[in-house]
């Protein structure tokens, strides 16, 4: 996701803003993995942006939003990740959801018939 985009620019004008402006952050990717799709805008508060979620494939979609920022135009843009996946990516081999021992452990304390104030 691309926060706080200005809603001037069309879909066109931000992906070809985004390949010209942002060539360090291709580097060592093929075609596919410059491929940057937007799927839709959401309004934001402010009427004159929007945030801008993209689509990249799967397997570059962990290199692609390890970004901090990225620039638009004249505009720095924040990099959001919003995909459900995410997490289930960063600790590998945790399949199930009671193999995870922080979330077991926080079941365990919510389940728990002693309430800690």
């Amino acid at each position: 996701m691309l926060r706080d985009v200005l809603t001037i620019n069309t879909d066109e004008d931000i992906q070809r803003a985004f390949r010209n402006q942002n060539r360090w952050a291709f580097e060592g990717f093929d075609e596919e993995g410059r491929r940057i799709d937007i799927k839709y805008k959401r309004k934001t508060r402010n009427p004159h942006t929007n945030h801008v979620i993209v689509s990249v494939p799967l397997k570059y979609g962990g290199e692609h939003w390890s970004w901090s920022g990225v620039h638009i135009d004249l505009q720095r843009i924040r990099v959001a990740d919003q995909s459900p996946t995410r997490a289930v990516y960063a600790l590998p081999g945790l399949r199930a959801r009671q193999d995870c021992p922080v979330r077991g452990r926080w079941d365990a304390l919510a389940r728990s018939t002693v309430a800690y104030c």
